[in-house]
């Protein structure tokens, strides 16, 4: 045993986010730790790590083996490493926690988890935030750690960048370790056991994600059954008691047997089976059909970057409706231009005039910060009633609507966003990494509603299989053109990463 936690109880404020949780870490574990955004998953790793946060409140037993050095890597850089290069902030933590290792391990390290030699003297506050996650990784793993407590490390990466994680984490990292993550192939190539947080129950699955989610789907099914099954049992003994209820009078017998009867219902109604109580954040899209089959051509055009230099020519480019369109390239090579050169006026780009376009940028930096939530939407021009129906159904409680959006999370500005895209009604969607700030299960949602549309969408993501389920054309920048390709893995697979 190395870590574990018992009958561990996690809240914050009038919130409680974990009851009588058990689990052991071992020297075999490779788990993923996942759940619904805000449903306590770092809040468990930063008590796991004993970080120092006086907002969680914590109640049960957590037990290190006295020896053990568990490293923990957050989702951002504390702010006192940002000042120093890449070099010092791993040196400065081997030599605290192994100071007997020595500067050439370093060096190797670096370059076996893929950090460019480049960069290994830039100070982390002039890296990506891909970057400095990796520099994380490499600070934990240079002290060898008999177990490392990840949140949510690939957040910033691009395709490359996650599949040179996955690499190192699946071929060359032997240290046992618990992940926060939303990227599925990411957690079936690298993790053998999957935790997941739900109504307050940590649940524990011997398998990787996506068969732990099969295994709790049937155990759903077979639990909603049990409890509608209860359900009958608990409404026929009603309907015995109230019957017996005028003939008891005077007669012991049936007195007796009332009597048993309500304590049989009392029994299983206090013992009946609990059903997981269904997810109320919603993302949902609307689905605003339009009759004509060219939506955008482009017959020649070069994509270029703000101050004029060009990235790559585009030719013969068009989108039909119905049309799902993945454009794939490597970090930088201008994805994100692409949608804002689409999304501009130009001469080059031939747009239909029923189009309609929803624009959902990562960055949000089309979104007024100082507005709270209720202003946000009030430009859609609709009744106040219908504004406030619609952000309790996206899951923001009444309180929440005067609250300014530069006081909100990333997943809150990101439902917010795709709350307005669905009441804007467009019917052609550009989606700029639409999986960045949402959970697993928003995900899957968000997948579920793109399919079942006939709008029609163009899209950037580093989720692999977000663009392997969504997606019906694929676009590759490659070799200075924007050119379509058949499989998306014809992109992953060059990448080649092997070292």
């Amino acid at each position: 045993m190395i870590l574990s936690f018992s009958k561990l109880s996690l809240s914050i404020g009038e919130n409680n986010l974990l009851v009588d949780a058990s689990f052991s870490f071992s020297k075999t574990t490779r788990c993923a730790l996942i759940g619904t955004n805000g449903t306590g998953k770092s809040s468990l790793l930063k008590v796991l790590n004993a970080s120092n946060d006086s907002t969680i409140e914590v109640q049960g037993d957590v037990v290190k083996n006295r020896d053990a050095v568990v490293e923990y890597v957050p989702q951002f850089a504390p702010e006192e490493l940002l000042t120093r290069t890449v070099f010092e902030a791993i040196t400065l933590h081997m030599n605290e926690v192994r100071p007997q290792k020595e500067d050439w391990q370093v060096y190797a390290l670096l370059d076996d988890i893929g950090i460019d030699s480049f960069i290994w003297d830039e100070k982390l506050e002039n890296l990506s935030g891909g970057q400095i996650n990796t520099v994380m990784l490499a600070r934990s793993v240079i002290v060898d750690p008999d177990l490392i407590l990840l949140d949510e490390p690939t957040n910033h990466l691009d395709t490359e960048g996650i599949i040179r994680f996955q690499f190192f984490m699946e071929q060359k990292l032997k240290i046992p370790f618990c992940i926060i993550s939303h990227d599925r192939e990411l957690l079936d190539m690298i993790t053998k056991e999957t935790l997941i947080i739900r109504d307050g129950e940590l649940m524990y699955f011997g398998v990787p994600y996506t068969q732990a989610m099969e295994q709790l789907r049937l155990e759903d099914e077979s639990k909603l059954k049990q409890y509608l099954n209860e359900g009958k049992e608990i409404k026929r003994l009603k309907e015995t008691q109230e019957k017996m209820k005028n003939w008891v009078k005077g007669n012991s017998g049936l007195a007796a047997r009332y009597q048993t009867i309500k304590k049989r219902i009392d029994d299983q109604e206090q013992n009946r089976t609990q059903v997981s109580k269904s997810d109320k954040r919603k993302l949902k899209l609307s689905d605003n059909d339009l009759r004509v089959k060219r939506l955008l051509g482009i017959e020649s055009i070069n994509v270029t970057t703000p101050d004029g230099r060009q990235l790559y020519s585009i030719e013969n480019f068009f989108i039909n409706k119905g049309d799902r369109v993945a454009i794939l390239g490597k970090n930088g090579s201008g994805k994100s231009t692409l949608l804002n050169l689409l999304y501009s006026k130009n001469d080059n780009i031939k747009i239909n005039p029923l189009v309609s376009i929803g624009y959902y940028r990562q960055d949000f930096s089309d979104m007024n910060k100082e507005l709270s939530l209720t202003a946000y939407l009030e430009d859609l021009d609709l009744p106040d009633n219908v504004i406030t129906s619609q952000l309790v159904s996206s899951g923001f409680p009444y309180k929440s609507h005067t609250k300014k959006i530069e006081k909100t999370s990333g997943g809150e500005k990101s439902r917010l966003k795709f709350l307005y895209l669905k009441l804007m009604d467009p019917n052609f969607y550009f989606l700029d990494e639409p999986t960045n700030h949402i959970d697993v299960q928003g995900i899957e949602m968000l997948e579920l509603d793109i399919l079942n549309s006939s709008s029609t969408f163009i899209m950037v993501s580093h989720d692999r299989r977000f663009i392997e389920n969504v997606a019906n054309r694929y676009f590759l920048i490659d070799n200075d053109v924007l050119r379509e390709i058949h499989d998306p893995n014809e992109y992953y697979n060059s990448l080649n990463i092997t070292n």
